[in-house]
């Protein structure tokens, strides 16, 4: 697969994405330290590992043949801003998305309240153009985007996360 890139505007704020694979990511290891060093610390921080290592990527990518990866990230300049990861077979409609994280200064103190509030009414669009969500639509356009780029290579998306968090902004769109 081709590696995707471009901008994104949430909230009136411009940030950039890209959809890559193993190969790209061992690239940007090489050229981009500041974005990967950035990428690193959500990693560190979503798995709660002071110890994480970039590369352990890299080996992960290994270990789960024959699902192969593809790695989304949101980023601003050299900061990552909210990342997750596609896991799928060769000729396989189905993936499997994990490591669905969001920098905590982009996510709202309130997003459990807010949208479980979402999920339980018929009125989505108005709870969230609210003040409370803007922070909160930064891991909802992490994973509108990352499908978008991906419904013509998949038709069946599952997702594996541990993060309540989470849970409650994946069902939203699921």
């Amino acid at each position: 697969m081709n590696n995707l890139t471009g901008e994104i505007i949430i909230d009136k704020t411009k940030y950039n994405y890209i959809l890559f694979d193993i190969n790209t990511l061992i690239i940007l290891m090489k050229i981009k330290k500041k974005l990967m060093s950035s990428l690193e610390e959500c990693i560190k921080s979503l798995r709660q590992l002071d110890n994480f290592n970039i590369i352990k990527l890299v080996s992960e990518n290994i270990l789960h043949y024959p699902y192969e990866t593809l790695y989304f990230m949101i980023y601003r300049k050299n900061e990552v801003i909210a990342t997750s990861r596609i896991m799928y077979k060769q000729a396989s409609k189905k993936c499997y998305i994990n490591m669905v994280f969001t920098l905590e200064k982009y996510r709202g103190n309130s997003s459990i309240r807010l949208l479980i509030s979402a999920f339980r009414t018929d009125n989505f669009d108005s709870l969230c153009s609210s003040p409370l969500s803007v922070r909160n639509k930064i891991c909802q356009n992490n994973i509108k985007k990352l499908i978008e780029l991906t419904k013509n290579i998949f038709n069946t998306y599952e997702f594996i996360n541990r993060i309540i968090t989470t849970r409650y902004c994946l069902q939203i769109f699921i």
